[in-house]
């Protein structure tokens, strides 16, 4: 029974590694997950000023070599907002994790229990949402705190206090030249 599918035969000189190194598909570079880019500031102004020369869009858009898509929405965008600056504007981004009001309640709970952890941080209790270290971390930092574990302060008692601070007073009055130490 003949193979319904034709499938390119391995040449018997040359080894098995030689014939996949000498194919394209083994060794393609990759490529961009997009070809087009946001008009730049100059790209706008040429389309701007060629359209308001009175040329059409298809003209504009071979002589651009830019889609005629992209020189109509340009063209109705800028239109519609009568704003000739040509800057391309910020994109929102996604959405905060936290409000305003969430941070607010993170940094109020962080000062109050200044041991507690990031991971602590980010449970829903402390902050409404879970949120991961590096998110409870990047909220510390912009409202100014770094979240560390504080050092824990040696325990001296009320007697050793005025101890230390008689001999500290013994040894102001002393004078001692601590340079010529036997």
């Amino acid at each position: 029974m003949a193979d319904k599918h034709s499938y390119p035969s391995m040449p018997t000189n040359q080894g098995f590694s030689t014939y996949l190194s000498s194919k394209t598909y083994h060794t393609m570079a990759r490529q961009a997950k997009t070809k087009r880019k946001e008009l730049t500031e100059g790209q706008k102004g040429l389309i701007w000023a060629r359209y308001e020369d009175g040329d059409s869009v298809t003209t504009i858009a071979k002589k651009t070599k830019h889609p005629r898509s992209t020189i109509t929405s340009f063209i109705n965008r800028t239109r519609l907002l009568k704003d000739l600056s040509f800057q391309n504007r910020p994109r929102s981004g996604r959405p905060l994790k936290a409000s305003e009001r969430d941070q607010r309640a993170l940094l109020r709970h962080a000062n109050l229990h200044t041991k507690d952890t990031l991971q602590a941080l980010g449970t829903p209790s402390k902050s409404t949402h879970s949120l991961s270290v590096n998110t409870v971390r990047r909220i510390l930092v912009k409202h100014g705190k770094a979240k560390r574990k504080p050092r824990t302060k040696p325990f001296v008692s009320r007697v050793n206090k005025k101890k230390r601070l008689e001999w500290a007073k013994a040894e102001k009055k002393a004078q001692r030249n601590y340079n010529r130490v036997c």
